[in-house]
């Protein structure tokens, strides 16, 4: 008669139930969901609960560049910065040359003063997008400035960062060759006006026929999204103070700077 070593079947038995919930991908989708709105909601300690949750359901996620990128985020809106940093590097050890990656560890790295380092990152980043090695596509938007889903983003916010750091490090004259350069061939680029006007602001140009140029080409931006708000509001008047459209703050200021030139 064979003998049955029971305690060695049921921990066995244990075992492959403990392997096979590891390996629900359905399930860790709906905590990755969960996590997403709970994040979006400023809920950062239920977002990484939920994406906690998600990695044990289904461990493969360990290995994916998207996850960490994901996770990275909510801590750097959390303000964990050490932490987003460390997910943020995980994700670019298993996808390397990722532009988001890349980006984001520029937005950690700016947060903490370190505008040289953040300023290779954001280079970086700014050369991969450009040929659109983005990485992977991620599953969820920081309202903070961390880069993590639409792919369409990483080249304005790491051009963004870029321009932001050679102005804070006052490489003045390296930031106007890069707006200048973003401006070529007929381009009439936000942003790039925007940081142009405030560059040549900083270098006392202000006054220059190259600033009233750029002043005039950013109103012409700021009426036709007026014009085109006020059509989809149904011609709600607004002053022309109000901005519709969303500005961090250094180009709200800005803003009131190329208003007064009216």
């Amino acid at each position: 008669m064979m003998m049955v070593d029971t305690e060695k079947t049921q921990s066995m038995a244990k075992a492959e139930a403990q392997a096979k919930a590891k390996a629900d991908p359905k399930a860790a989708q709906a905590c990755l969901a969960k996590g997403n709105r709970y994040h979006l909601e400023g809920q950062y300690q239920l977002s990484l609960r939920e994406y906690k949750r998600a990695l044990e359901l289904y461990e493969k996620l360990s290995k994916n560049a998207a996850y960490h990128l994901n996770v990275g985020v909510v801590f750097y809106d959390d303000g964990q910065f050490e932490k987003s940093l460390d997910c943020f590097r995980k994700s670019l050890s298993i996808k390397p040359r990722n532009a988001m990656a890349h980006c984001n560890i520029g937005n950690v790295l700016k947060m903490q003063g370190k505008l040289e380092a953040a300023l290779k990152e954001y280079r970086l980043s700014y050369e991969l997008s450009k040929k659109n090695v983005i990485g992977h596509t991620s599953i969820a938007q920081s309202p903070k400035g961390a880069t993590s889903m639409e792919t369409v983003t990483v080249e304005r916010n790491s051009w963004n960062g870029l321009v932001g750091c050679l102005i804070s490090l006052d490489l003045l004259e390296e930031a106007l060759d890069e707006t200048n350069t973003k401006l070529s061939n007929g381009s009439d680029n936000f942003d790039a006006l925007c940081l142009k006007v405030l560059v040549l602001a900083k270098l006392k140009r202000e006054d220059s026929k190259e600033c009233e140029q750029a002043v005039c080409k950013v109103l012409e931006h700021y009426y036709h999204s007026q014009e085109t708000i006020k059509s989809q509001r149904g011609n709600n008047s607004q002053s022309k103070d109000k901005f519709a459209f969303d500005l961090d703050d250094e180009k709200r200021h800005l803003f009131g700077f190329v208003l007064s030139k009216c």
